[in-house]
């Protein structure tokens, strides 16, 4: 049942989405057209982590095989370990975010898509410093 449901799901996957790309500030935007094909096809949260492996750089399948097994099933620890691990800080984003230029090659839609992927790992990387001032204010 498991192998019909991922031969199922990677197959609908093949054509959508392209390898991970090497420079690693790229790989926020990666990660952001995943979840949404994720989304469009409702691929279940259980087959995620399984379904990205093919797909990733050689370096962070080398990454994932130095990470907790039991972590590697979950794709969002496998997501933040990536991430962690390529050293892409909240710094990181908002440099890139400032001095981000259209390459001839895009058209405005992708460009606007790097900008947006930069603002929301940014903004993500404070929601937990955000979720700890607001619990201790209101303890307050």
């Amino acid at each position: 049942m498991m192998r019909a449901k991922l031969k199922l799901w990677g197959d609908a996957m093949r054509n959508a989405i392209p390898s991970m790309p090497a420079q690693p500030i790229e790989v926020v935007s990666w990660f952001i057209c995943l979840e949404r094909l994720y989304e469009q096809l409702k691929v279940p949260v259980e087959l995620r982590a399984v379904l990205m492996r093919p797909y990733l750089t050689v370096r962070a399948k080398a990454l994932l095989a130095c990470c907790d097994i039991s972590e590697s099933a979950d794709y969002e620890a496998i997501k933040k370990y990536l991430l962690q691990e390529m050293r892409l800080s909240a710094s990181v984003y908002w440099d890139k975010f400032n001095t981000i230029v259209l390459e001839s090659n895009e058209t405005l839609h992708q460009f606007s898509s790097r900008l947006m992927s930069l603002i929301e790992f940014y903004v993500s990387s404070y929601e937990k410093l955000f979720e700890l001032i607001i619990h201790c204010v209101q303890k307050k």
